[in-house]
């Protein structure tokens, strides 16, 4: 198995204060990221909700949802019915090199799919050194390790995403912790063409 890659020379640790005035960012709020397409199983409806029970603690609080797809209308009338219009952003689908500063201006990253067989943007944010909270689907598990590297959740958990996430806000030195152990870690998957250019070589060796 050949686990997915990622670019670690262009997902770095940055300023966030540098990121977020680049994108215009509210320097006092604590803004949540998450990155997919608008479909069902990436679990958005689950992190839109558990927003929702974070403005309850921290008003100021800003959930930035990246991506593009179908139930963005959905998205949008579940955000008007709980009333939190001013609290979540859906953001149009950004180029994949621009990415890097919605991580570095962020405090934690979300990942609530409930059916994701790994996940490149939960091993981009880590690169970054971004606190990170996933749901426990196939990808993410294999990935995170609960409490050490990130903190994973039961998926379509919205009492738990949400405890999870201002766990990540409040305590900000163990968020730190495992941010650390994640930026280390996550490095393991970066270059993978090398092993993969390495497996066609062999087979071609063998097909002669």
């Amino acid at each position: 198995v050949i686990e997915n890659s990622f670019n670690n020379e262009v997902f770095l640790p940055g300023d966030k204060v540098k990121a977020r005035n680049k994108l215009g960012l509210d320097k006092e709020k604590k803004i949540i990221l998450t990155i997919g397409n608008y479909v069902k199983s990436k679990g958005h409806v689950y992190l839109i909700q558990a927003m929702k029970k974070i403005l309850e603690t921290y008003p100021n609080a800003i959930l930035c949802l990246i991506g593009q797809g179908m139930q963005g209308n959905v998205y949008q009338s579940l955000i008007s019915e709980l009333n939190i219009e001013n609290s979540v952003k859906l953001i149009k689908h950004q180029k994949h090199g621009d990415l890097k500063l919605w991580y570095q201006s962020a405090d934690v990253f979300a990942f609530p799919s409930i059916d994701e067989s790994f996940g490149i943007v939960l091993l981009e944010a880590m690169a970054c050194k971004l606190p990170v909270v996933a749901a426990a689907s196939q990808g993410p598990s294999h990935i995170i390790n609960n409490n050490k590297n990130g903190l994973l959740v039961q998926p379509g958990n919205v009492k738990e995403l949400a405890e999870s996430l201002l766990l990540m806000i409040e305590k900000k030195t163990e968020a730190k912790k495992m941010a650390d152990v994640s930026f280390v870690e996550v490095k393991k998957y970066s270059h993978k063409e090398k092993e993969i250019l390495k497996l066609y070589k062999n087979v071609l060796d063998l097909s002669q």
